[in-house]
């Protein structure tokens, strides 16, 4: 039995995250988190993760730790050079992978 994949099914879905944390980010440390909960309150996971990283590990999730980083001087181009684009470059794919292994546990199917 064929697997059918549905693009529409996976809309709004994310296939691989890299989360920057730059411990010196000095508007998020300084920022209590009830002020943060205050402003977003439309997504429970807003909060520290760029200062403090997630506390759980994912195989989607890739946490990258360097103590230069501020507010301010993330995103440059160096760091766009050779971080993000490498990491896009690597990843490219991952949403179709996946799409892949959602549609085989969806459909129950059975490795050969």
């Amino acid at each position: 039995m064929a697997a059918k994949l549905c693009i529409f099914e996976l809309q709004n879905t994310v296939a691989r995250v890299l989360n920057e944390i730059a411990p010196n980010d000095e508007w998020v440390r300084h920022m209590p988190e009830n002020f943060i909960k205050r402003i977003f309150p439309f997504d429970p996971l807003f909060g520290r993760s760029g200062v403090d990283g997630f506390n759980y590990s994912s195989p989607i999730l890739t946490q990258s730790r360097n103590s230069i980083f501020t507010h301010n001087n993330v995103i440059k181009r160096d760091v766009i050079e050779k971080k993000w684009i490498p990491f896009l470059n690597a990843n490219k794919e991952a949403y179709y992978f996946e799409g892949m292994e959602y549609s085989i546990r969806k459909n129950k199917i059975k490795p050969i």
